[in-house]
């Protein structure tokens, strides 16, 4: 299961599903989430699901991922109570339950002007992918009038008769008349069996209606399979009647009605679906700055830049390691020598009691001067092994800093051991 967001167009086209998939009766129980996403008009953002286990791809509404995300962590919280887990499916938060049979592959546009102006129209339209936007295959689109049925509020000399305008430019429909035209969608190309298993069309009445329709009605075409036949044998042919009011007169002039493409997919498709997404996460925009343009010169001049812009948040690798060291014969502070069986035995050494000794630490950074060696190192303090803070008699201080290079430093602590059976710790807080 992947899941990526999306921007899913508005209307019909936000999370079309196909007819053939519903089971009849039960539209009307479906999720109430996806019914939200399908209502609005403008685009919006929602949830891209790759089921690579039922060879589909869906849209989920933002709503809808919230339900789903409640209901995998149920699966969670009663994993170690199989009492309650039994009554939880451990698939159907990750999937749709039933998973889609066809999935919606993309669609192809045609005017609705001609329509409008009760003209017939014969036209190659492209199919447009709905997840990459490129053109995957074309189909030819056949419009052709009918009648259209006057009233007698137009007609008024006359009863309602079926007229077809003889003029070569004839007028808009007008309002309040009934429109009735031929659809027919075939010669379909560019579908390849080695993407989709079978495939199918499917019209919408709210495509040429308009939105405002009270009743959604869909319409599909025959199912035809890829592997034994060729995508020419797609075709869809219906006969639409529609009352044109004002918003439908509207929406014939202006608008595109939607030819959409429902195919079972497989594997390959979705696989390079992901290598696409992959790639689209992969690559880089340039940031485009705004500026103003300078009243005086009539130059632009680039905008202040924000106080967080010149915030960065910066890493460094430091390396650090701690010497003992006792006062020897010579009166120099000497490495106390570790005894060791092996290269996997991490050794042990003895101190002598009495004696003054010194702890050096050893701090390295390839970051050169970049790195604030002094603001870095804020506080030391004595621990036991516990890592609980020891309270000291004598302030314990740094009693020399020795700067071996710019990326090298040590700290040189002065220790002086009444017990010599007491263990102790050096304890550094390094801040960046």
């Amino acid at each position: 299961m992947i899941y990526n967001f999306t921007v899913a167009s508005g209307g019909s086209l936000a999370a079309p599903t196909s007819s053939i998939n519903t089971i009849t009766g039960l539209d009307e129980f479906g999720d109430v989430a996806e019914l939200v996403s399908a209502s609005t008009t403008q685009p919006t953002v929602a949830v891209k699901v790759l089921d690579k286990r039922h060879n589909a791809i869906y849209v989920w509404s933002l709503d809808r991922l919230r339900q789903q995300v409640l209901r995998m962590r149920n699966l969670t919280s009663f994993v170690d109570r199989p009492s309650y887990s039994q009554h939880f499916s451990s698939e159907e938060p990750f999937y749709n339950s039933p998973p889609p049979e066809y999935s919606f592959v993309g669609n192809a546009l045609i005017s609705l002007a001609p329509l409008s102006r009760r003209l017939s129209s014969t036209s190659v339209v492209p199919i447009f992918c709905r997840y990459t936007a490129e053109a995957i295959g074309s189909c030819r689109v056949d419009i052709k009038i009918i009648n259209v049925m006057m009233t007698p509020k137009h007609t008024p000399n006359s009863t309602a008769v079926s007229t077809r305008s003889s003029s070569p430019a004839p007028g808009a429909v007008p309002t309040g008349s009934k429109l009735s035209f031929f659809l027919t969608v075939d010669s379909v190309k560019g579908l390849s069996p080695h993407d989709f298993s079978t495939a199918h069309l499917q019209v919408r009445l709210s495509s040429f209606a308009g939105p405002n329709l009270k009743a959604e009605e869909i319409y599909h075409s025959n199912t035809v399979d890829l592997d034994s036949t060729t995508p020419s044998d797609l075709k869809f042919r219906r006969t639409f009647s529609i009352v044109v009011n004002s918003k439908v007169q509207s929406n014939l002039r202006r608008g595109y009605a939607p030819i959409e493409l429902f195919a079972s997919m497989r594997s390959q498709y979705l696989e390079r679906m992901e290598h696409w997404d992959e790639m689209r996460e992969q690559k880089t925009y340039p940031l485009i700055r705004a500026s103003i343009p300078d009243s005086k010169s009539g130059i632009l001049q680039p905008m202040r830049r924000s106080e967080t812009d010149f915030h960065m948040e910066l890493s460094h690798d430091v390396v650090s390691w701690l010497q003992i060291r006792e006062l020897g014969p010579d009166g120099q502070y000497v490495p106390v020598p570790v005894v060791s069986q092996g290269n996997l035995d991490p050794g042990a050494f003895s101190l002598h009691q009495g004696l003054q000794r010194r702890v050096v630490l050893t701090m390295t950074s390839n970051s050169g001067r970049q790195f604030p060696w002094a603001e870095s190192v804020s506080s030391m303090q004595r621990v036991d092994c516990m890592n609980r803070p020891l309270v000291l008699l004598s302030p314990f201080r740094c009693s020399k800093t020795k700067w071996l290079s710019s990326n090298q430093m040590d700290l040189v602590f002065c220790l002086q051991s009444r017990c010599g059976t007491q263990a102790s710790t050096i304890r550094s807080c390094l801040i960046g």
